[in-house]
C-alpha cells in the first residue's frame, strides 16, 4: 500500500513540473503544380499557459527532395522553395491565446516551390528557456510538386556525346593579338592622363531642363528594340523572357506608380485589379505572359516555340490599351523635344568632362 502511494505521488509530481507542447504541421495542399501558391499551418497547443517560448523557422531553409533511399552515395537534393510571408520573426515570444480548453499558437506562411518531387515538410524548432518544457511532434506532411501538363521539359540525355581528344592548332598571329591589346590600352590611358593634365578648363554651362517620355512611349521603343535582338529565335529563351517581363514591370511601375520591379507576378496583378480598374480580359492576358514566364526563368521550362511571339504580341497589346491617351501630332513632338534634350545633355558632359 505504501508503494502505491509513492508511485502515485511520483507520478502526480513528474505532470507538475514538465510542461508539454504539441505541435502540428499541415498544408493547405497535398499536391501542387511547380510555381503555384502553398499554405504551410503551424499550430502549437498545451494544456498549460507557456511564457517565454521562441519559434525558430530556420528548418524551412533547406527542405530536402525525397529521392530512392538505395542509392547512398547521391548527395541530397533540396528544393527551391520562394516564401511570400514576411512573418520569419525569430526572436520574439509567442503569444498563446486561450480557445476551447487549451493555450494555442497558430501562424501561416505561404511559399512556392520550384522543383519538382515529394518533399517531407518538417517542423519549426520550439525553443524556451524553461528546461522542463517538452515538444512532441506529430507527422510530417508530404508535399508532391509536378509540371503543368501543357509544358514539357526535353529529355536531353541524348544530346550527351562522347569525350573526344583534344586538336591542337599550330600557332598563328591570332595568338598574339593580346600583345595589341594590351598596347592599345597602355596608349589610350596616357592619352586620358594627358587630357586630364594639360587640358584647358572649360567653364560649365548650365544643365539643361530634363524632358521625359510617356512611359508607353518608352515601353515600345524597348519592345521594337526586344524584337530586332530576335533572342528566342538564337536559342536565348529565358533572357528573352527575362527582358520582355521586365519591360511590362517597369511600364507599370512608370505608368500606374506601383512598385512593379520589387511586387511577384501576383501582387503586380491584385495592384492592377483594384488600383488600375483594367478589364478581365486584358487581366487575364497578362496574368498569362507572366506566370509562363516565371516558369520559363525558374523552373527551366520549355513551351511551344510560337507561344514567345505570342506574349511578345501581348505585351504591346497592353501598353497600347493602357497607355496615356495622346494624339500623333502630341506624340510626335515631345519624342522631338526628347531628342533636343539628350542632345544638349550630350553637349553638357562633353564641356564638363
Amino acid at each position: 500500500m505504501i508503494r502505491c502511494l509513492i508511485v502515485i505521488s511520483f507520478l502526480f509530481l513528474s505532470s507538475a513540473v514538465y510542461s508539454q507542447i504539441i505541435s502540428s504541421v499541415s498544408l493547405s495542399r497535398d499536391s501542387i503544380v511547380i510555381g503555384d501558391e502553398l499554405e504551410i499551418y503551424i499550430e502549437l497547443k498545451s494544456s498549460k499557459d507557456v511564457h517565454n517560448v521562441k519559434i525558430n523557422y530556420s528548418s524551412f531553409d533547406s527542405i530536402q527532395i525525397i529521392s530512392d533511399e538505395s542509392v547512398s552515395d547521391v548527395a541530397p537534393d533540396y528544393a527551391e522553395i520562394e516564401f511570400v510571408t514576411d512573418n520569419f520573426d525569430n526572436n520574439q515570444p509567442l503569444n498563446f491565446k486561450f480557445e476551447q480548453g487549451l493555450y494555442a499558437y497558430k501562424d501561416t506562411l505561404k511559399a512556392r516551390v520550384w522543383d519538382t518531387g515529394i518533399l517531407n515538410i518538417p517542423h519549426p524548432i520550439i525553443k524556451s528557456g524553461d528546461a522542463s518544457l517538452r515538444v512532441d511532434l506529430l507527422e510530417y506532411p508530404f508535399l508532391f510538386v509536378s509540371i503543368p501538363p501543357n509544358v514539357v521539359n526535353p529529355d536531353t540525355s541524348s544530346l550527351i556525346l562522347p569525350i573526344k581528344d583534344i586538336i591542337r592548332e599550330n600557332k598563328n598571329i591570332t595568338d598574339y593579338l593580346w600583345l595589341g591589346y594590351t598596347l592599345l590600352a597602355i596608349l589610350a590611358i596616357a592619352l586620358l592622363f594627358w587630357i586630364i593634365r594639360f587640358r584647358k578648363k572649360v567653364v560649365q554651362t548650365e544643365l539643361p531642363e530634363e524632358v521625359s517620355l510617356p512611359a508607353h512611349l518608352t515601353a515600345l521603343d524597348k519592345l521594337n528594340a526586344l524584337d530586332n535582338k530576335k533572342l528566342w529565335q538564337k536559342g536565348n529563351i529565358k533572357e528573352f523572357q527575362s527582358e520582355l517581363t521586365y519591360i511590362i514591370r517597369e511600364y507599370i511601375e512608370a505608368r500606374y506608380n506601383l512598385p512593379a520591379l520589387e511586387s511577384t507576378s501576383d501582387e503586380i496583378l491584385n495592384q492592377l485589379k483594384t488600383e488600375a480598374e483594367l478589364g478581365t480580359s486584358l487581366l487575364e492576358e497578362l496574368k498569362h505572359v507572366l506566370q509562363i514566364a516565371d516558369l520559363i526563368k525558374f523552373a527551366k521550362a520549355e513551351p511551344p516555340e510560337d507561344i514567345h511571339q505570342q506574349f511578345l504580341s501581348k505585351a504591346f497589346e497592353f501598353v497600347r490599351h493602357t497607355k496615356t491617351q495622346m494624339t500623333a501630332e502630341e506624340e510626335l513632338l515631345i519624342r522631338k523635344e526628347y531628342e533636343g534634350y539628350l542632345k544638349k545633355l550630350s553637349e553638357f558632359k562633353i564641356k564638363n568632362l
